[in-house]
């Protein structure tokens, strides 16, 4: 054989298996960082996860615990003083019935409030229900038939934030 072509050869063989490396570590570098991108992107899964669930039973928790609000006036007709002299006696009706008027408008604006209350008190519980770290279990159904029926208390909310398993932070899963 020729030492030109033996060159040749070495110099072939040596390129390919130059290629060969190459590939091969840069193959598993790319590996390497998709499997880290995994890894940090499952972890910011789980803190977004984590971070809406506190949210969620924080609003359940405030909204279960609070009572909607009540107008407080006392109803103005037992108040109306009927055994006064004549005029000074419609110059209370006046004032009444613009107390009357304010009153009523008070109310209004208290049903109105309650209302929103309500809304975002069920809007969060059906988040709750929605994000239920127990589905598909017969607690899941109790749970649902306390919402329906209004019967679920703070307490309740607190023990199951308390279960959830996706509440606890990475340092609590890995000492388990």
């Amino acid at each position: 054989m020729n030492p030109t072509i033996g060159n040749l050869v070495s110099v072939g063989i040596g390129a390919i298996v130059t290629l060969f490396g190459v590939f091969l570590s840069n193959w598993l570098l790319i590996r390497k960082e998709r499997e880290q991108w995994y890894r940090e992107h499952k972890a910011e899964q789980e803190k977004w996860l984590r971070d809406r669930l506190q949210e969620i039973y924080s609003n359940c928790i405030y909204y279960l615990g609070q009572t909607p609000y009540a107008a407080s006036a006392p109803r103005l007709e037992k108040y109306m003083v009927r055994d006064a002299p004549e005029l000074e006696y419609e110059k209370l009706k006046l004032g009444y019935e613009q107390l009357k008027l304010s009153y009523d408008q008070m109310e209004f604006e208290v049903r109105k409030l309650n209302v929103e209350f309500d809304n975002q008190k069920q809007r969060w519980l059906n988040l709750l229900a929605v994000y239920h770290p127990f589905r598909d279990t017969t607690e899941f159904d109790d749970f649902l038939a306390k919402v329906r029926e209004r019967k679920l208390s703070v307490a309740d909310v607190t023990q199951l934030s308390a279960r959830d398993p996706r509440l606890q932070s990475s340092a609590a899963k890995l000492s388990t």
